[in-house]
């Protein structure tokens, strides 16, 4: 799998279009033994040039959440 055959994107549509903009994908791609995986969905968050990280943990079901400017600026 590392081929522009391996992955069709079936559908592609924006979610959402302001500060940030959110494009849904529903897709499907082939698995290491061939076959195709059924449809996912997944999401793509676009800000332009920037790294984020979402820290997630499943057992709690919670993410961190870090202040990164003072609150006086909203």
């Amino acid at each position: 799998m590392n081929n522009d055959n391996d992955v069709r994107i079936n559908r592609k549509r924006t979610v959402y279009d302001g500060y940030l903009k959110v494009e849904e994908y529903r897709l499907t791609h082939r698995r290491f033994d061939g076959n195709w995986m059924p449809e996912i969905r997944r999401e793509v968050i676009r800000r332009g040039a920037a790294v984020a990280v979402v820290l997630y943990d499943p057992a709690l079901d919670a993410v961190v959440l870090i202040e990164q400017f003072a609150s006086a600026l909203m």
